[in-house]
């Protein structure tokens, strides 16, 4: 709730997403693409890293993981959290 919270997301500069190897994040759940969703409608630049490529190469081609670039996700490929 604090995370989703207008509030909150009018005090950060961006967004960084920590996602799976594969590109993929929990799109399964409703309430994270509406998260999604909000933060691309409150222009919020939102950036996705991953700390490991799955077979030492990048791949977003899954759904869930283009649902991120669809709505506004900045693919940064293979960045620690802290490095981005």
């Amino acid at each position: 709730e604090l995370y989703s919270s207008d509030a909150f997301l009018k005090k950060i500069d961006a967004l960084l997403l920590s996602v799976y190897p594969s590109g993929t994040s929990p799109t399964h759940r409703a309430e994270f693409c509406e998260w999604i969703q909000k933060i691309k409608k409150m222009k919020i630049p939102m950036i996705v890293v991953t700390e490991h490529f799955v077979g030492g190469k990048e791949q977003v081609a899954y759904e869930s993981a283009s649902f991120l670039l669809k709505h506004g996700g900045v693919w940064a490929g293979l960045l620690t959290p802290e490095c981005a």
